[in-house]
């Protein structure tokens, strides 16, 4: 007697730019729903990413409080576009124990903050995840276990929330916020001289993205002719989307390809360490780096 059986077919690896064309006599299985959804989902995410941005959109807010002696850090309710493009709820408030996070992290701790007392940062960073949901009883089959009887039949949209000591890379939002000072610092009037060309304009936009000092040197001033600033719009768009885009956008294969960044930041926690590794006085949250998403309705009105 062999102690073989038939092997259960693998399934194929799905590509998000590949969506199911239904034919007269096509046997659908369960690889051709998985990958209409996956296709559905990676497009809407695609969307999102590309034209909408990622950040917080409502609520979300991080603020600390004292629990006796330790230190909490809070988290509203609320909803965020993370880097993916994926919209993540975070449905009830959430609170973490600062305190024993540092106690659990105390190696990396240390990494930091080599000889205490001194002063530390910690982010408070968020990403979309889902979880396996509502376990029903599959067929049994050869190779199979009794843990492979059952297997979900949803997936739940859910969230997670963490501390770390790294800041999250924000490329894209670094970058967006160098643009939008360069597009702030435009003068616009009927005389006086001189005036941007489209090259100087152009040049004004890559150097708005050069590699960053410290501290940064502020954007080149631009003057625009009132006659003539339409076309220098233009030309400050069109060098921001053709030129620098593609360099700092958080996805590869020119804005198809999957994201490169993961978390969105919420917040930095500063602290002081005591020589225990313990917190000493006061927590303060700086949420000046959190990128955030304006409906457009809100931009319809301020204009």
């Amino acid at each position: 007697m062999t102690t073989f059986t038939t092997e259960l077919p693998t399934t194929r690896p799905l590509d998000p730019s590949k969506r199911v064309k239904y034919t007269a006599g096509l046997v659908l299985g369960v690889d051709e729903f998985t990958q209409e959804q996956t296709y559905l989902a990676a497009r809407d995410h695609w969307l999102a990413r590309t034209l909408v941005g990622s950040g917080t959109v409502s609520g979300l807010k991080v603020s600390p409080r004292k629990d006796g002696v330790d230190a909490m850090v809070l988290v509203s309710a609320g909803a965020a576009i993370d880097p993916g493009g994926r919209p993540v709820c975070v449905r009830t408030a959430q609170c973490a124990n600062l305190s024993a996070w540092l106690a659990a992290n105390t190696e990396d701790v240390k990494r930091a903050v080599p000889a205490p007392p001194g002063a530390l940062s910690v982010f408070v960073v968020l990403r979309y995840r889902d979880c396996d949901a509502d376990w029903v009883p599959v067929p049994g089959g050869p190779c199979r276990t009794q843990d492979d009887s059952r297997a979900p039949s949803r997936l739940l949209d859910s969230f997670e929330l963490a501390l770390t000591l790294r800041r999250p890379e924000q490329l894209e939002e670094d970058a967006i916020r160098r643009f939008e000072q360069l597009i702030a610092s435009i003068e616009i009037s009927t005389g006086g001289g001189p005036y941007a060309t489209d090259d100087e304009v152009a040049a004004a936009v890559r150097s708005s993205q050069a590699p960053v000092v410290s501290p940064p040197a502020p954007p080149p001033a631009l003057r625009f002719d009132k006659a003539t600033a339409d076309a220098r719009m233009r030309t400050l768009y069109r060098t921001w989307v053709t030129e620098m885009r593609p360099a700092i956008a958080p996805y590869s294969e020119g804005g198809c390809g999957e994201p490169r960044e993961g978390w969105l930041q919420l917040a930095r926690v500063d602290l002081s360490l005591t020589a225990q590794f313990g917190i000493d006085g006061d927590i303060a949250i700086d949420e000046r780096e959190r990128p955030i998403v304006v409906q457009t309705r809100v931009l319809q009105e301020g204009r």
